[in-house]
């Protein structure tokens, strides 16, 4: 039930209406058209953090999107990555000196922890957070001693998890490692010790727990090639591997020796179907079954789209986009993100050149979304993520060079994303950042400011109104962000009562104070109200109470009393007594009702003269 309310969600994001918003230049840090050329965008703390150029000298900075909440954390701190890690950020840095930095997000508490030590190329994700501490593929400065490394952000903390190819060459080949991958408590990933090859390995976070899976290609030849990036399906874990025998096929294991084996021969003989491309598998959670899509190449059919269901039985060719033996899928492989049950990725096809494709893992499903490029020339859909309902990605339009785009999953909601005033047509916009489901963050040469930081910034908007509109006021509804606290409050008019607040025509809410976290969807709310019917104050004495809504305090106001003063009673609206009151004279009387929860209420108030009914709502 989680998994189908998680996915459910997704599909409401996916749905939800969007406020057009333009990206905006967050702040100029190398002025006069000079490039500050932020790089290693990381999100930390609820801010963005990045390093940039300020015309004399990188500096590490962060930023909340704006430009008064952009400054400097550091002078001279430039490196190639970041990463959090709890209540640290960890910084591979090149300057002021080569090594490994922490900081808490501000000046004084930068520093560097542990000298002489770099991560690798970061062509593929060269690092993992795992149980509170942080592997990454490490070597010394000057070296290409590449092996697994482990910190936890400490210098005590910090260390070689294992020297997997003993002395100085490299356990971890630099440029061809694959991505560390989670499997039952542990972690997986290629490495060479010098008498095996490179091969899979995986460690629990000792060394002594560090040891190779399997020698698949037996001796010293490799029976794991570069960048083979694998995942957990079904419970097991899936990858590519050559065993001398079938050439690279998908491989699965449960985690034992004996029990990494082939998955499927897809192309028999020394062949093998993932030989001559960076493969990756994506597990596809999905209602009712989840699947598995990887790339495979057969002479038949070239690198296309497959499928799988966990089984060498359910593992078939999903649809070859491009017909014949030339391939759809290039050769880095599959890429793309899931997202609101379908999967986005690069693929062509003989019409179109390489554009953006959907799949919802069927035949009939897996369609262009557009063709952004016209003709065979390919806009080379690139860098995916999830924002604000929709997959934003950079891809090359005929005439502007690369561009932000965003979709909806169709043609007709497929767009350019561009600044109100663009001057240059290759803005290249690169690293797209999400900030805690708020803002997105990117790279960018729009205009004369050169390539600067850009922020897009769009809330989701919460909607109300009043059902009919005489019948009273609403207020707290506007733009908030993921995770915000909204508080709404329907306030009725005179003669008027407040009934509830429906969502698409149903009822959500019975209190006129309605209060709930903002979800990744707008909403649009209406506050229900109704004439006052039945009790009717006759009364020639002028009686009012407010504030209506009320809270801790509720003012009772009697105007031209000659008789006898007022006792009240308050009741709920099933009858009980809560509360006497006595000597309401004329003027301003303050009763306290600070005991009383959110809800409705009837006050009652009598003399020798008359019986008075009011209602009044406390929030």
């Amino acid at each position: 039930m989680k998994r189908f309310f998680s996915t459910l969600l997704c599909l409401m994001i996916f749905t939800g209406a969007l406020k057009a918003q333009l990206p905006e230049c967050v702040k100029d840090i190398n002025p006069a058209g000079g490039d500050g050329y932020p790089v290693d965008l990381c999100v930390f703390n609820d801010f963005l953090f990045f390093t940039a150029y300020d015309g004399t000298k990188r500096n590490l900075y962060k930023t909340d999107g704006t430009e008064a909440g952009t400054v400097k954390v550091k002078d001279s701190l430039y490196g190639n990555t970041m990463v959090a890690l709890d209540n640290k950020l960890i910084i591979f840095a090149f300057q002021p000196q080569c090594g490994i930095w922490v900081s808490d997000g501000t000046t004084a508490g930068t520093s560097m922890i542990y000298s002489d030590i770099r991560i690798a190329n970061d062509m593929n994700q060269a690092w993992k957070v795992w149980n509170n501490k942080l592997y990454f593929y490490g070597m010394t400065c000057n070296a290409y001693n590449c092996e697994v490394w482990v910190t936890n952000g400490t210098n005590a903390g910090t260390a070689m998890l294992k020297d997997i190819w003993p002395g100085v060459s490299a356990g971890i080949h630099l440029n061809y490692y694959s991505n560390f991958t989670e499997y039952n408590n542990k972690l997986y990933f290629t490495a060479n010790d010098s008498t095996h090859g490179m091969e899979w390995w995986s460690t629990d976070g000792t060394s002594l727990g560090t040891q190779m899976l399997k020698d698949i290609k037996p001796g010293t030849a490799n029976g794991s090639g570069g960048r083979l990036n694998a995942t957990e399906f079904d419970g097991k874990l899936f990858f590519s591997a050559d065993n001398g025998v079938n050439g690279t096929e998908p491989w699965t294991s449960d985690g034992t020796t004996a029990g990494t084996s082939l998955f499927k021969d897809i192309v028999p003989g020394s062949d093998g179907s993932m030989d001559n491309f960076v493969s990756n598998y994506v597990s596809i959670p999905s209602i009712p079954n989840s699947y598995l899509l990887f790339a495979a190449e057969t002479p038949a059919n070239g690198i296309e789209l497959w499928k799988s269901n966990g089984t060498s039985a359910g593992t078939a060719l999903l649809k070859d986009i491009q017909p014949g033996p030339t391939q759809s899928i290039g050769y880095w492989g599959l890429e793309g993100i899931y997202y609101a049950f379908k999967y986005y990725f690069r693929a062509s096809d003989t019409i179109h050149g390489s554009e953006l494709w959907v799949t919802n893992g069927t035949v009939a499903g897996t369609t262009l979304v557009k063709d952004i490029r016209t003709g065979t020339n390919s806009s080379y859909p690139d860098n995916f993520i999830a924002y604000h309902g929709r997959i934003y990605f950079t891809a090359m339009d005929s005439t502007t060079g690369y561009q932000l785009y965003r979709t909806d999953g169709t043609a007709a909601g497929t767009e350019m994303v561009l600044p109100a005033i663009m001057t240059n047509t290759d803005p290249d916009p690169e690293e797209l950042t999400v900030l805690t489901g708020k803002k997105m963050f990117y790279r960018a040469n729009y205009n004369t400011l050169g390539s600067e930081l850009w922020v897009l910034d769009i809330p989701w908007y919460i909607n109300t109104s009043s059902q009919p509109a005489a019948g009273g006021t609403t207020t707290g509804g506007g733009g908030y962000y993921q995770g915000d606290a909204v508080n709404l409050v329907a306030t009725p008019n005179p003669n008027y009562e407040f009934v509830n607040w429906t969502e698409a025509s149903s009822p959500v809410s019975t209190n006129p104070a309605y209060s709930f976290t903002c979800g990744q969807y707008n909403r649009t709310l209406v506050a229900n109200f109704q004439l006052l019917t039945g009790i009717e104050d006759n009364s020639d004495h002028q009686i009012a109470l407010y504030p209506n809504p009320a809270r801790n305090e509720l003012n009772v106001t009697v105007q031209g009393l000659s008789g006898a003063v007022f006792t009240g009673q308050i009741f709920s609206v099933d009858g009980q007594l809560l509360q006497s009151i006595t000597n309401l004279g004329n003027g301003t009387n303050i009763v306290d009702i600070s005991h009383l929860t959110a809800g409705v209420y009837f006050m009652v108030l009598q003399n020798d003269e008359k019986n008075i009914y009011k209602k009044f709502v406390v929030y």
